[in-house]
Formats: structure tokens, sequence, C-alpha cells
């Protein structure tokens, strides 16, 4: 066979070999996660140049992986490598180590793994596992069957990037890089130094249909990402060419020195510690997903549009900064389907907590199919609402009603008032409405079959959440000057929506009071009224009064479409709706003529259902209020009110998760079942005062003052204070 001269090149491309994915495990990544201290030397210039420190400080080291270095042999002896050197092989002289007589071969070795041991230099992949393949002679010229044989070992030897700096004038070596193409290996190959406009072989069989985008040219640029004038361009290979230093590299050599040398050479051994690092991390990728990886993230250089090859440049200058980040769309894995991680989001509140979730992880995916982990407290999101907003906002709605009665009829009005913190997150279709938004509700009642003081029965309906102006303790005290207004607490989980009830009097001052609340209604789809969380639900109660008493007991339904409690989800984390049933006890007792003890006591079991990512859940919750309302205080029509309450809280509770999990070794995913508590760790008790008062026929003036110990149930105090005059024109 002819033999045919392999001449070295000053510069070569250098190839990141990686185990096998069974040999893969989650611990090679290193746990080595600080910046080498020879970054400090100046002759390390170029790492972060390429963005290695971002592999440095993330452990993306090459941990795990072997590079066979297809060379003139490495410097077997060379501390910067030791315990990193695996079996290699001398295809010049078969019966002897590959020990290298040249020096090209360690340089190149250096600058893929040199150890980070506080030495002169350090590898871009200083963790990675060296193999060392002679297939050139102490004065760098071989032949085609020795480099063939030593591809050929490398493919057996398990070596998954092959380094090739080295090339020659025409077609070479095709046979050998086809082996490690079929063998699913990793080609690096040095473009050469010629300052021609095409790659030199075998860099230039990167372009070819067999090479399925397993090998790589590398171009060398200097300190200015300006293309060396020695080298070779991207030309007719450019659309499998990228740079990399290659001017002024210091790097390792024979007999315990160090070196500057510059060339193709030393740019190849870049790109193949990146294609390490990123092996490292991501086992399970083939050859032709590191190469993508490679060539989308490289920081364009050259004339072409952004996102197109450049016929000097190729894809650019490598970048591991960006290698190592999300390549397109992250998305997450469920049982039902996948979701595009940006749209997946949890929204929480004072009752499904975000903290609850810090600490649970789950896995999101690339176009490349690589796992990246993200803390779910993280995506979840705590809307800030502020407490003097919801203040105000429920000042102006009682100061805004309107009441329109007669004999047997009755019209409460509002036109204008804010959505509740739960009604803001009840609809995750929506962004919430900001506090102090413009919502007109009504409530409407008709009684009939009355006879002096008792009524055979009475229909009612109204809409935009005012359900509580017929059903509970507030609809009798419509006007108190209280944030707290004693309504039942399930209701907020109602949103916006209308309602239609029927009340029957039982005699003996007892009355049954039955309806129904939709969030779909036609009332509640009206512009005016269109904030809406989907939800509807039933009510039941018992009315008693006594002589300057009344006790209602309460029981009802509240179905939520898309959230749990007011908290919500989107995409993945998206929720198939819960039901809440409840039971409230409520009443007033005059302790002397104009002066009222309120009292309301709530409880609930919450229950949810997924598909997602939430599974299902199931929340107890509980509440109370005890307050004291005087009218006619300093003057007639006044109102002074105190209470002490504590709002709804979660006295147990659980949500089952199935988290999407991606095996490190095989890239195969699964599911974690996490069990999120529910409870609230903290629990809220507000103190409150509040006066109103009428000072002439368009004016009232309203003050109220809270403290709210474990604020939102949570660690930390609010004190709020609040005050309103409004004048009618």
């Amino acid at each position: 066979m002819k033999r045919k001269q392999l001449s070295v090149l000053v510069l070569a491309v250098c190839s990141s070999g990686a185990a096998w994915a069974d040999e893969a495990r989650l611990a090679d990544i290193s746990p080595v996660k600080t910046l080498p201290a020879e970054l400090k030397n100046y002759f390390n210039w170029w790492q972060p140049m390429v963005g290695a420190n971002t592999a440095y400080t993330t452990g993306a080291r090459g941990k795990g992986i072997i590079v066979g270095v297809i060379d003139t042999g490495i410097d077997l002896k060379n501390m910067e490598f030791k315990g990193r050197l695996v079996t290699g092989y001398n295809a010049v002289s078969p019966w002897k180590t590959p020990a290298d007589d040249n020096g090209h071969g360690t340089h190149v070795a250096g600058i893929i793994g040199a150890a980070a041991d506080g030495s002169m230099t350090v590898g871009i992949a200083p963790d990675v596992s060296l193999m060392p393949v002679k297939v050139l002679n102490s004065s760098g010229s071989g032949t085609q069957s020795a480099f063939n044989a030593g591809v050929n070992y490398s493919v057996k030897a398990g070596a998954r990037i092959l380094n090739m700096s080295l090339g020659a004038g025409g077609p070479f070596g095709q046979s050998g890089i086809q082996q490690a193409v079929s063998a699913g290996q990793l080609v690096v190959a040095a473009a050469g130094n010629d300052g021609g406009a095409n790659p030199g072989w075998p860099a230039r069989y990167a372009k070819e249909s067999w090479a399925k985008s397993q090998v790589i040219a590398v171009g060398a640029v200097d300190s200015s990402s300006k293309i060396a004038s020695f080298s070779n361009r991207a030309g007719d290979t450019k659309n499998f060419f990228v740079v990399a230093p290659g001017v002024k590299i210091a790097s390792t050599y024979l007999n315990g020195q160090y070196v500057y040398m510059s060339g193709t050479s030393m740019a190849t051994p870049v790109v193949s510690g990146v294609a390490a690092d990123i092996w490292s991390r991501w086992m399970y990728l083939k050859a032709n997903q590191v190469s993508g990886i490679i060539f989308q993230t490289a920081t364009h250089l050259g004339t072409s549009a952004a996102g197109t090859p450049d016929a000097v440049y190729g894809w650019g200058l490598v970048n591991l900064t960006k290698a190592l980040q999300p390549v397109g769309e992250t998305r997450v894995i469920t049982s039902k389907a996948s979701y595009a991680l940006g749209s997946s989001a949890l929204t929480t509140n004072s009752l499904v907590k975000k903290n609850a979730f810090n600490g649970l992880s789950l896995d999101a995916t690339d176009d490349f199919g690589r796992a990246y982990s993200y803390d779910v407290g993280s995506l979840a999101i705590k809307p800030e609402i502020s407490d003097i907003d919801t203040l105000f906002a429920g000042m102006d709605k009682q100061m805004s009603m309107v009441e329109h009665t007669s004999q047997n009829t009755s019209m409460t009005l509002s036109s204008y008032g804010a959505a509740t913190e739960m009604q803001k997150l009840g609809d995750p279709f929506r962004a919430p409405e900001p506090a102090g938004a413009t919502m007109a509700g009504f409530s409407f009642m008709q009684k009939f079959g009355c006879q002096q003081e008792e009524c055979r029965g009475e229909y009612a309906f109204g809409a935009n959440g005012f359900a509580d102006q017929y059903f509970g303790l507030s609809a009798d005290y419509k006007y108190l000057p209280l944030s707290n207004s004693f309504a039942n607490p399930y209701f907020q989980f109602a949103g916006t929506a209308s309602h239609l009830a029927m009340g029957y009097g039982l005699g003996a001052g007892y009355k049954l009071k039955m309806g129904m609340l939709d969030a779909t209604s036609p009332l509640a789809a009206q512009p005016m009224l269109a904030y809406s969380s989907g939800s509807n639900g039933w009510v039941g109660e018992i009315e008693k009064k006594f002589d300057g008493a009344t006790i209602l007991a309460t029981v009802g339904g509240i179905r939520e479409s898309h959230s749990m409690l007011g908290a919500s989800g989107t995409a993945a984390f998206g929720m198939d709706g819960a039901e809440t049933r409840f039971v409230s006890l409520s009443g007033s007792y005059g302790l002397i003529p104009g002066t009222s003890l309120l009292a309301q006591a709530s409880t609930g079991t919450t229950s949810t259902a997924g598909g997602g990512i939430i599974l299902n859940s199931e929340a107890k919750t509980l509440s109370w209020s005890l307050g004291l309302l005087h009218q006619d205080a300093w003057k007639k029509g006044d109102k002074l009110a105190f209470s002490v309450a504590q709002p709804m809280k979660v006295t147990s509770g659980n949500m089952t998760m199935a988290l999407p999990t991606v095996d490190m070794a095989s890239g195969q995913g699964g599911f974690n079942l996490s069990s999120v508590n529910l409870a609230s760790g903290y629990v809220e008790t507000d103190f409150e005062v509040g006066y109103m008062t009428q000072l002439s026929k368009a004016s009232v003036l309203r003050f109220i003052a809270a403290y709210k110990q474990n604020h939102n149930n949570d660690t930390g105090n609010a004190k709020v204070i609040a005050a309103r005059y409004q004048v009618a024109f």
C-alpha cells in the first residue's frame, strides 16, 4: 500500500472522549466548582474568552469522559495528567508505549485536560480522562495505516471524542474517520495552517453526508477573535466549522516544561474540551447532538447574517457558557403532555404558600433533550397585593353601595369596588385586576306572601360576587366599618359569580335559604361584570331570629374550575379544579341598645385533581371572627366597631405532585412523587378598629386601623391605617 505522509499542523483540534452511557453516573459531575487558581496567570487568557469559567464553577469539567488524543503521544510522567491517563496505543511502534517524543501531543493534551492543581496552566476540561494514541513519529509525520490503526484502537477502547490536531494536503484517513463516525464518536479536527479558503484533510470530511455532523472542523483566532493569518477558513465546510483561540497558547510540554505554541492544532483541543464538558454533564447525548450544541451556541463572527455560518468563521467562536445553557424552549414532560416551562407557573397566596414548594425540583429539557433541574419554589409566584389598597377597595365598595328598599323589595347596588386577593388569583387565564378596578355589582330580593312581619317566601338574585348581601351575617351588616365584613369566607373562591336564591319562612323565626352561584351566567358575562374565576357552587342556610339576636348555620360547596383555594396553575401546573365543602356558624347578639356582638366560625374541606404535575390535593381550612359594633357612639348614625379574627388558614393538607425527572445516564424520563405539606406554618391574627360617620347628606368619613400578626400566615407583622372622605356632587 502506498505510504502517505501526514504532516502535523502548528495548531490542532482537540477532541474530548466520553464514556458510554452505561458507565455514566450523576456522580461523574465534578464536585469541584471553583475557579482554578491558574486563571490568575496570564498564560490562561483564552479560557474566559470561550466561557470556560461557567464550566469550572458548575462542575462540568469533563469527568467520566475519555478523549483520544490522536497525535505524537503524551508525556506519560507529566504530573498534570496524573491519575487520568487511560491505556493508550502506539500505532507507529506497537511494541512501545505511546510516550510523546515530539512535544506536540503533550501540548495538545494540556489544552484539553491539564489538571487544576495550581500550576502554570489548566485545561478546559481538567477532570477529563486522556487516551494517548501515537500515530505520528518524533518528527511529526505518520502514515495512513498508522492513523487508521490508531483510530481503530480508540474506537474499540471507548474514547468518545477523538482529537486530531493533524492534517494532510489531500484526502487522507477516510476509512478511519468513517469507522469513528459509525461507532458514534465525535471527531474534532484541525482545519490546517495554510491560510487557505477551505479546511485541509481530514477536517474537510466534515462536509460529507456520511460524516453525519459528527466531525467538527476547527480554525484558529487570536485574542481579538480575528481569524489567524495562518488558519484555513471555513469555505465549503462552513456548516460544520467553528473557531477557537489558537495564537500563543501556553500549555504542557516534555520534561515538565510549559511552552507557547500557535496553530489550528491548539484551537482544536479547545473545542474537544468544550465537547467533553458538555458530554460530562449529559452522558446520554449522541455525538451529533454535542456538535449541534456547539454549532448553535457559538458566538457569531464574520459578515454572514446572524444565525447562519460564515465563509471565514463558520458558526463562530465556541462559547461554553451558552453551550451549557438550554437551547431553544425548555419543556416539561408530564403524563398529559409536553409544556413550555416558560408558560408553566404556580400562582400562590396566603393559603397555598410559595415557600411550601422550596427544595422540590423538576427536570425540564431543551431542544437537544438535555435535562435541567429547576426548584419548584422558583417557579411559584406570589403576587404582591397592597394592604392599603385592599382596605381602600373595601371602603370604596361599601361607601359606593346604594340601597333601595320598599316594604317587600330591596336592591343593593355598588358601582365601584375591587376584587379580593382570592378573586384576583382565581382565574389563571387572566392577569389579576389592579386594586380599585371598577366592578359593578348588585343584589336584588323580592319577598312574597307577606302578612304583618312574616313572609311565606322570597327570591333573590345578583351579580359580581354579591352573594354575601343575601347569605350570612353580612346581609344584616352591610355597612360595617371594618375590612372584616363577617361575610362567609368561602365566597371569595366563587370569584365574581352571580347568585340565584330562594328563601322560605318556616315560622317561629326560622327561615330556610337555598341558592346557586355561577360565574358563567349571562349576568357574569356582561362586560362590566366580566372578571370571572369560572367558579360555581351551592349554598344552604338556616336562619333563626330571636329578640335582638340572630343565629345562622350555613353549608355549601364551591367548585373552582382552574384553581384551589384561590391558588392557580398554568400549563404543566394546570389544575382540573377544586371542590370545597364548608360549614359556617355565625350570629349576632344585642348586648345593649345600639351595641351588638358579632361572631363567625367556618371550616371547610377542599380536594382537587389534576393530571399534569399536580395530581391531587386535600386541605382542611378554618377561620373565625369576633366583633363588637356600637352605633350612635358620638353622634346619631355613626358606627364604631372592633374585631379580632383569624383569617382562613390551612389546618392540615397535602398536595401530591409528580415531578418530571430525567435519568442522567440514559436520558430516560420519569416522575418523582412528592407530597407538599400545605398546613399553614404561621397563623395570622388581625386586630381592627373602624369608625364611620355621615358628616352631611353628601359626605361620609371612614377610618380603619389594623394590626396583622403573622401577616398572610407567614412571619412578620403589618400595621395599616386608612381613612377615606367622600363627597357626592
